[in-house]
């Protein structure tokens, strides 16, 4: 059947929007942490505004540096609410890379101004800036740690700066000690972070990715899966789930032998990178099965990309004399929180309809599930 060219053009179109192609989706640049864990840090941040504020209030002789008493509780009570609010903003959406990256600046500033206004002559305060990094950065990743770095050294010389200046007196031996041993103690954890990150990532790389074929294994794909569904709310389609299946694979072990088995579990998985887009998710889902994510893809487009991975690996299979063929079963989410694995029903489904079928083309797209 000849292809007709709005759909040649449709698919070159889609194609250029997304040229790179990835099996395994890189890891992200910071780390997302569940929201108890951000709850428990913004109790953390409670505990420290109400220690701040019985600190100035009632532990030092004398008035905050620079600002009234009033001003200063003014500034945590504003504080509070910030944090009140983003509290709850958290409940409703976890992932926020700007109500982190803002709730860390926020963490630096009101830390500077109590260093600035610390009344002591070495002032306790300081060691918050521990705190703050430590808090901030092994919560969101190692790049965030170092952004959490950059940010508190900053405010660190900028709140001494100014608590010396308007002192007019020289920093003493007391506070440049703690400072650089504060500044040691978040330098070496930086650089144990990055160890640690490093050797996650790599664990966590193998606990998601089939080492024979270097797509993703069941469990990346569900991992993958989520994460890739969060960055995409504004597809203006529902994703295709596409299940591929080979047909009388077993054979090729059974007569060629374990390692032509692998060699052709390799280039099916290599010809679905080819023929599937940049964006979208492959996975060997187990044996001789596959899946693959389609984002944000028409019916018809689905069809032509299913249908050019069904020619190439049956042309592959009758040019180095294999007797097996492949089987595709199609499912389309029904809803913007779809479930992975009640489309993989509905495509396994369809899959089982294809096997039935024999001299036609065996591939079923179903629109709903």
């Amino acid at each position: 059947m000849r292809r007709r060219r709005s759909d040649l053009h449709l698919i070159r179109k889609r194609r250029d929007e997304a040229p790179v192609h990835w099996s395994v989706p890189p890891p992200p640049h910071i780390r997302y942490p569940t929201v108890p864990e951000q709850a428990m840090q913004f109790l953390t941040r409670y505990l420290f505004a109400v220690l701040g504020l019985i600190f100035f209030n009632f532990a030092p002789a004398s008035a905050p540096v620079w600002l009234t008493m009033w001003h200063f509780n003014l500034i945590v009570a504003v504080y509070l609410a910030i944090n009140t609010a983003n509290l709850i903003h958290a409940q409703y959406q976890p992932r926020s890379e700007m109500r982190y990256r803002t709730a860390l600046w926020i963490d630096v500033v009101i830390v500077t101004i109590c260093v600035a206004n610390d009344p002591n002559e070495i002032p306790p305060s300081l060691v918050a800036y521990i705190v703050v990094v430590l808090g901030n950065g092994m919560r969101y990743g190692i790049r965030f740690f170092g952004e959490a770095l950059c940010a508190t050294l900053i405010g660190a010389g900028a709140g001494l700066a100014a608590r010396y200046w308007h002192q007019h007196h020289t920093i003493s031996e007391g506070t440049l000690f703690l400072s650089l041993f504060g500044a040691i103690i978040i330098i070496y954890s930086y650089i144990l972070m990055g160890r640690i990150e490093r050797s996650r990532r790599r664990t966590e790389q193998r606990m998601r990715t089939d080492a024979l074929t270097g797509l993703l294994n069941r469990h990346g794909l569900s991992e993958a899966v989520e994460n890739w569904a969060a960055d995409r709310r504004a597809m203006t389609r529902k994703p295709v789930v596409v299940l591929a299946d080979l047909d009388n694979f077993k054979l090729v072990n059974d007569t060629r032998g374990h390692a032509e088995g692998d060699r052709v579990l390799q280039e099916v998985a290599s010809m679905l990178g080819r023929c599937l887009r940049g964006g979208d998710l492959i996975a060997r889902y187990g044996g001789d099965e596959f899946v693959a994510v389609l984002a944000d893809v028409e019916p018809r487009e689905a069809q032509f990309i299913v249908n050019r991975v069904q020619t190439e690996v049956e042309n592959w299979f009758r040019d180095n004399q294999l007797a097996c063929g492949i089987s595709i079963g199609c499912g389309t989410a029904s809803s913007d929180h779809w479930d992975l694995d009640q489309v993989l029903q509905s495509a396994d489904r369809l899959l089982y309809e294809s096997k039935l079928k024999r001299g036609s083309l065996r591939t079923h797209l179903a629109d709903r599930i």
